[in-house]
């Protein structure tokens, strides 16, 4: 079986290859210029996995997968919302994947949110199973946070660099992956010796890849939002993952420093979260059974 993996998705490339299919599997890139080729490759036939975004024409991905059928689709990027026609992709797989969760849509049965997962090169090509998690006790940053200023970040910085030991780093992000402002790798480093990592919102979604990013280092994310948005953005089924929730960045603020002074509690929240994400990953490799 082979993953057929869409090039213009390759900031998620590590985290499909390494973490889900734990470097068992090969990997073939398509573009819009070439996806086409497909159609007579018969060897494909149900024995592929799909990997895809919605910067490539819909129909022709509709027709390619009709085509091979593939064992599982993973859908990358709709933060929008405005892409439930993409979900139609479920008639011709075994089980849809997809980051984000929309209240709006009408999700097919056989279609799960999973999460986004990390940037290419954060854990060098590594599994995040194979890492010797930092334990709480033992991290000299409380709070970190590398990223563009834009919507709540701002205040977001302001209020969380008045805690001790805080590493906050403003820059701009082209999203090119070779010349991203804050190498991936440093990046881990800096979130493997962080407590909190404090989100702010994305472009448009609350769920971004720094939820996950600071998950896989071991520390505790900490996102501003009503109960009810928090709830809906991350769903996954009723199983959503352990973070420090307010609805103001000064409640998030509270949460946070009263938590720094119980270790205890700290720890029990990372054991959560790791328990959470490998049941996500184990969650993937069943409903595709992947051996």
């Amino acid at each position: 079986m082979k993953i057929l993996y869409l090039e213009k998705s390759d900031w998620e490339i590590d985290y499909i290859v390494s973490d889900i299919f734990e470097n068992k599997i090969e990997v073939e890139f398509f573009n819009a210029n070439n996806i086409t080729q497909f159609l007579s490759r018969s060897d494909l036939v149900s024995n592929c996995v799909f990997c895809v975004n919605h910067s490539i024409d819909f129909d022709t991905v509709i027709k390619v997968i009709q085509f091979l059928r593939p064992v599982a689709i993973f859908w990358f990027s709709d933060e929008d919302g405005h892409n439930s026609k993409w979900l139609s992709m479920s008639n011709h797989t075994k089980f849809l994947f997809r980051n984000y969760n929309h209240p709006s849509y009408e999700y097919p049965e056989h279609s799960a949110q999973f999460p986004l997962g990390y940037v290419k090169g954060f854990l060098s090509g590594n599994a995040s199973s194979n890492l010797v998690m930092n334990k709480m006790d033992k991290r000299q940053i409380s709070c970190s946070f590398v990223g563009q200023l834009k919507s709540d970040r701002v205040e977001m910085c302001s209020i969380f660099s008045k805690m001790p030991n805080c590493f906050i780093k403003p820059v701009y992000n082209n999203w090119k992956l070779n010349t991203l402002p804050f190498p991936p790798k440093e990046l881990f480093q800096l979130y493997y010796n962080s407590v909190f990592v404090p989100i702010g919102r994305g472009n448009i979604s609350l769920d971004c890849f720094r939820i996950y990013e600071a998950i896989v280092s071991g520390a505790i994310p900490v996102i501003v939002g009503s109960a009810k948005e928090i709830g809906e953005t991350l769903k996954y089924n009723g199983y959503p993952p352990t973070i420090v929730q307010a609805e103001s960045w000064d409640k998030a603020y509270g949460i946070c420093s009263a938590l720094l002074l119980n270790t205890h509690e700290l720890q029990a929240m990372q054991d959560e979260n790791i328990v959470w994400l490998k049941y996500q990953l184990d969650s993937i490799r069943n409903k595709i059974a992947i051996q």
